[in-house]
């Protein structure tokens, strides 16, 4: 989510727990079902050297699986790869959200990766990662046993601006690091965006809450006024063509921290491209969960939709 803080570090790892609440366990039980491969270098950037971790089926695997690119970075101010939760008190959110690794057990391979934060280097810094995980995921797909041709990603908020960056992004676009696995492709089959920003300049208009700005700022590297080329560079909205990978978009029709209204912007654009979307609007949800409130369409129904959109786009 964007302006969430990093988690406390203390806390165990999903498989080093044993939770009593039932969703606890069920998500421990998972964890602990799977290969964990962590800390794989695949990026060595100017300012750090950027690591991802692999979740695999814990038996052998029929053959190569989907797999999706997880980019935990919030605000592009803050970033974390490990899923650290604490699994007694989970937040209430779709279980694909809340731990993606889940997935692995419906037939795919989860990767989840670093990316540079906006202290460290601006936009389009945070892209060029994104697609350098992807290109490393090819590069090594027969040893992981990744299906190359079939590679999504997801994201929430600044994650979701990233995911949908590499939904609608390709080589002609100029936003490539051809010094990062030269020889494989970036291109994905499917991204899956809860409550990303999707055009920055829009922003401008309808701010929100305004409490979204700084950090804007920081990514891009000044104010709007004085540098709406790079906003505009920045927006997935504005590279929207029939290439387009398929896209599931979610967000809280009381989001004004990332404001509502940049999922129908976005989707009314896609749409006319003839771009295959499934926008979804949660009522009773900002930009988490509001406390005492059902989500409608409910946690649990959300949770299949993202399952039924990657298994609809993303498997044979």
């Amino acid at each position: 989510m964007i302006g969430k803080g990093v988690q406390d570090r203390e806390i165990p790892p999903p498989e080093g727990q044993y939770p009593r609440s039932p969703r606890g366990r069920e998500l421990a039980e998972i964890a602990r079902s799977i290969v964990i491969m962590r800390d794989m270098v695949f990026a060595r950037r100017p300012e750090r050297t950027l690591r991802l971790d692999v979740y695999r089926p814990g038996d052998k695997a029929r053959g190569p699986m989907p797999a999706i690119l997880s980019i935990g970075v919030a605000a592009w101010k803050y970033q974390r790869k490990e899923f650290q939760l604490n699994l007694e008190n989970l937040p209430p959110e779709p279980m694909p959200f809340l731990y993606p690794p889940c997935l692995v057990q419906r037939g795919y391979v989860i990767v989840s990766a670093e990316c540079r934060v906006s202290g460290e280097a601006t936009f389009p810094a945070q892209v060029h990662d994104c697609k350098c995980a992807i290109r490393w995921m090819r590069e090594h797909a027969r040893d992981l046993g990744i299906d190359p041709e079939r590679i999504g990603m997801m994201g929430g908020s600044a994650s979701g601006h990233l995911a949908a960056m590499m939904a609608v992004t390709g080589p002609a676009d100029g936003l490539e690091d051809d010094s990062c696995y030269p020889r494989q492709s970036s291109h994905i089959s499917a991204a899956y965006s809860y409550a990303g920003l999707y055009d920055f300049e829009f922003y401008e208009r309808i701010p929100g809450d305004e409490t979204l700005r700084t950090q804007i700022r920081e990514f891009l590297g000044g104010a709007y006024r004085l540098i709406p080329d790079v906003y505009r560079r920045a927006s997935p909205v504005h590279y929207v063509s029939a290439r387009t990978a398929p896209l599931l978009l979610m967000h809280g029709r009381q989001d004004r921290r990332v404001p509502f209204e940049q999922q129908g912007h976005f989707t009314r654009v896609l749409k006319k491209a003839r771009v295959p979307v499934e926008a979804i609007e949660i009522e009773n949800y900002a930009h988490s969960f509001l406390p005492g409130l059902s989500p409608n369409p409910s946690y649990i129904e959300l949770e299949s939709r993202i399952y039924h959109f990657f298994d609809r786009y993303m498997k044979k």
